[in-house]
């Protein structure tokens, strides 16, 4: 799935204010031809676009956290205004064993575009005078989503290990599990909110943990205990299923288990209804609790 930031920078979407026809009409002109271009399969029939202008200026948002985009093409116009610092830093593809491993630096320069896959992870660096807008488009091509390529990456089963750790300008704070083993947070971050699930379990570069970058059981400087999201990774690991999305009824009913007196799993978020879903952060499963699971899920 893609890797979107917890906190977006203001903008305005152009299709919610009557614009949406002349992009189609761009898309179909410009955009689509050179996408076909540069990316012969995600760009090779592009259908739809989702086109909005983002905005970055000192004393309101800086920058933006490495995420990949709900796109398979991403255009990236700059319109300016005057501004220093706020360039592009660009990492691997999501799923490749250099995913979170340096590429490239784009600069930014007015009525320029960089062109891009959407799930190639990049990030805005942080602003440090003046002001800058940029126009983006996501492009999707409909096709592309319904191949096999495509739908494995979404699921996880195409996802490659890591080869080594990740460079320190290439990781997340929303995404990242091992991002307090490399770095530390920003005034940027108190902005957002984790939900760290990079690495998977079944990508984890040789030495994952050993340094106290989080895993499994929870053993990241911000972690205590393993949440949601390592749960369902569990869960796909044990049973060979693509999870996707929160924990929820369906992931218990698929073990088997509710949440009354005696049940195999305890939380820290108090008492709640065996049909809610779990999306509190304060939500964490004790290694006992994993067993007990692993138990279940093997029976």
């Amino acid at each position: 799935k893609p890797l979107k930031p917890s906190h977006n920078p203001p903008g305005l979407v152009l299709n919610e204010i009557g614009m949406e026809s002349l992009f189609d009409d761009l898309l179909a002109r410009v955009l689509g031809p050179v996408a076909a271009a540069c990316f012969p399969q995600e760009g090779g029939c592009l259908d739809r676009h989702h086109s909005f202008v983002v905005q970055y200026a000192a004393g309101k948002d800086l920058g933006l956290d490495m995420h990949t985009d709900n796109a398979d093409v991403t255009f990236n116009v700059c319109l300016g205004r005057t501004f220093t610092g706020a360039s592009l830093t660009f990492c691997g593809d999501m799923g490749a064993p250099g995913h979170r491993h340096l590429s490239y630096q784009y600069f930014h320069r007015l009525g320029r575009a960089v062109v891009h896959l959407g799930r190639r992870r990049h990030g805005a660096d942080e602003i440090e005078t003046g002001e800058r807008l940029n126009l983006i488009v996501w492009c999707t091509n409909l096709a592309f989503r319904k191949s096999r390529q495509y739908t494995d990456l979404q699921s996880q089963r195409r996802y490659e290990p890591e080869a080594t750790p990740p460079d320190p300008e290439c990781l997340s704070y929303t995404h990242d599990r091992d991002f307090f083993t490399f770095r530390q947070p920003t005034a940027e971050h108190a902005k957002m909110r984790r939900t760290p699930w990079v690495p998977p379990l079944s990508a984890r570069y040789p030495g994952y943990g050993e340094t106290g970058g989080g895993g499994l059981l929870g053993t990241s400087a911000d972690e205590d205990g393993c949440g949601p999201a390592e749960l369902l990774e569990l869960q796909a690991a044990i049973q060979g299923v693509a999870v996707e999305g929160l924990l929820d009824a369906r992931l218990r009913g698929a073990f088997g288990i509710g949440r009354g007196d005696g049940d195999a799993w305890a939380s820290g978020a108090g008492d709640e209804a065996a049909s809610s879903i779990v999306e509190d952060e304060g939500d964490r499963f004790s290694f006992e609790d994993l067993m007990n699971l692993r138990e279940i899920a093997g029976a």
